[in-house]
């Protein structure tokens, strides 16, 4: 007897993919109660950073004395770390009930002539839920997929984040910068205000006219916040922060590389934006101090060094590279790699190719997204870099180790499954909490 079936009933909506419109989950969290509606929300998008973000945002209004709810997606290891309150992921048992609850709602949809929710959907619906129930003050919420379309676009969030544009997802969300910024935009809400770290011109324009036709304020990580970088090691990077209302010194993060500065950035300005006296200079600096978000270069052994990070697209992978030419400059680094199937695979290579002397290619087990193996090999022929081919991931992991001298490092990346995949090789129960 299935002891779980109404996980396992979310399980099999997988086979219904993504849908577009708005129309089922609105209904079905209107039958629930709008559930969205009983705690003030900030809302996350973005090309790369939102869940870096999103955890520097929960983690800053945790620290103010709040109970937070955070949902970010894609997991790294298993669907629980999706729905997060105070940083513990939900129980098995409360998701089998609380889906329970989902499931009874689903069934009157057909009757309405609704479609069945996705995959995505249910589990926004069973988050939102889960938040009311545990009666979270704050939902820090990351959008699965570009944002006016996006399954998390219903929620009256206080303040939105947009934390950078590049090129992804065309299909879905437009062949432009510019359109996906448009798109991206969409969670922006009626006289509240977007913050920023985006810098292109094209794509400043469009968050200008959306904020504007809004009635909502734009800031601008770079201009009404300005973060000074200052001391950095393999633990944690120090930079100080300008904003309107003065400027606040000697801020620590776990998270390395410059792109995560600029990530910590929104979220300073995104919580005080809340205009909370609780959310204090203390509480903002114990919050970046304390944030917890693994799989982004973060370090799980020392001799060989062993990094793991997403880096799931071209963007990232440039970012990751001149993170490690700054930490790690001088070192031997082998690079473990599988990447999604509808990623350029060739700048991602390219980009890893510069810090790399030998790429191990490898298979992800989500099948249904990881590139080939003959993908990865043709790119990493381009570049003139020594590589072998080793599947499965752990075994990728275990010929790495045979090859790496204690003095090297051994980097893991390319794709979020694939950290997600690997970090389980030195913590075979982890989830994004620990």
């Amino acid at each position: 007897m299935d002891e779980m079936p109404n996980v396992t009933w979310w399980e099999e909506t997988k086979k219904l993919g993504s849908k577009p419109g708005l129309e089922s989950i609105e209904t079905l969290l209107r039958l629930l109660g709008s559930p969205q509606d009983e705690y003030k929300s900030i809302h996350i998008t973005g090309t790369n950073g939102k869940g870096s973000t999103s955890a520097i945002a929960a983690s800053i209004l945790r620290e103010s004395g709040y109970r937070v709810g955070l949902f970010t997606s894609p997991h790294l290891s298993r669907w629980a770390e999706s729905v997060n309150v105070d940083g513990k992921d939900i129980p098995v048992e409360e998701m089998e009930a609380i889906l329970g609850t989902v499931r009874l709602k689903v069934d009157e949809l057909e009757g309405l002539g609704v479609r069945h929710p996705t995959h995505f959907e249910v589990l926004v619906a069973a988050c939102f839920l889960h938040f009311m129930e545990r009666q979270v003050d704050y939902a820090v919420i990351e959008v699965g997929m570009g944002g006016r379309d996006d399954a998390t676009n219903v929620i009256p969030s206080s303040v939105s984040v947009l934390t950078n544009v590049s090129l992804e997802h065309t299909a879905w969300l437009g062949g432009t910068v510019e359109e996906i910024a448009r798109v991206k935009s969409g969670i922006v809400r009626e006289g509240t205000a977007i913050v920023t770290a985006a810098a292109q011109p094209e794509v400043i324009n469009v968050i200008e006219t959306i904020a504007a036709e809004k009635n909502s304020e734009l800031i601008r990580v770079g201009r009404a916040y300005v973060p000074i970088p200052s001391m950095i090691d393999l633990g944690s990077q120090g930079f100080h922060l300008v904003t309107p209302k003065g400027q606040i010194n000697d801020l620590r993060i776990p998270l390395l590389g410059t792109h995560q500065v600029l990530n910590a950035s929104c979220a300073v300005a995104a919580v005080r934006y809340l205009d909370d006296p609780k959310i204090n200079e203390e509480a903002i600096r114990e919050g970046l101090k304390k944030v917890v978000w693994p799989g982004r270069f973060e370090i799980v052994a020392w001799k060989p060094l062993v990094i793991l990070d997403g880096a799931k697209d071209a963007r990232a992978a440039e970012r990751l590279k001149e993170t490690i030419k700054t930490f790690l400059p001088g070192l031997d680094v082998f690079t473990i790699i599988a990447v999604s199937s509808d990623k350029d695979i060739e700048s991602m290579v390219r980009s890893l190719a510069d810090v790399t002397g030998r790429f191990i290619i490898t298979e992800h087990r989500v099948k249904a997204r990881t590139a080939t193996i003959e993908q990865i090999e043709e790119a990493v022929q381009k570049t003139g870099v020594p590589y072998e081919i080793v599947v499965p991931v752990h075994s990728a992991i275990e010929s790495a180790k045979e090859m790496a001298l204690e003095s090297d490092a051994i980097l893991i990346a390319g794709s979020v499954f694939l950290v997600g995949e690997a970090r389980e090789y030195w913590y075979p129960h982890s989830s994004r909490s620990g």
